[in-house]
């Protein structure tokens, strides 16, 4: 078994974040996540506002995530199709979680450069998906956002010959 990690450390955005791997890639026919660790940081209100989860699109798995959802109106038809990984969260700056074995195909390898984006709902819409919010420099004590400072996914897969 061989560890693969992706960590995402967004700066003022949390849309289209690009990490890279070192090499050409890695070559697998498929992953499994085990692990995924979220930080946020605050300015220490007590009234910070963390979301219950976040939304995260990774180029590598396409759209081999579904999720069925509720209407976004009560009694709607208008029912989201998201194809996010969803990271449930805990209620505090960082939650760590593992014990997971969720298997995904890559087709034989994932490229060098890795696209992601992440999103949580947004508390003033709750039906409505926007980016998390992000930022490099220090919260005010009175701002109520948690900003997303960093993301740990742990995925294992098996060495598919030398490459």
């Amino acid at each position: 078994m061989v560890l693969f990690t992706v960590h995402l450390r967004p700066h003022n955005t949390t849309k289209n974040l690009r990490t890279q791997l070192i090499g050409t890639g890695i070559h697998a026919q498929e992953i499994r996540l085990k692990a995924y660790f979220v930080h946020f940081k605050s300015g220490g209100n007590s009234g910070v506002q963390i979301p219950n989860q976040i939304f995260v699109d990774l180029n590598f798995l396409g759209n081999q995530v579904h999720n069925a959802s509720s209407p976004l109106t009560e009694d709607g038809s208008d029912f989201p199709h998201i194809n996010s990984l969803i990271l449930p969260l805990q209620n505090e700056l960082f939650t760590g979680f593992s014990g997971l074995d969720l298997a995904f195909s890559v087709d034989g390898k994932i490229d060098r450069d890795i696209v992601a984006s992440v999103r949580n709902f947004d508390s003033s819409t709750p039906t409505k998906l926007i980016n998390t919010v992000a930022t490099t420099s220090t919260p005010s004590g009175s701002d109520v956002n948690a900003y997303l400072t960093s993301i740990v996914l742990m995925f294992e897969y098996d060495k598919v010959g030398n490459f």
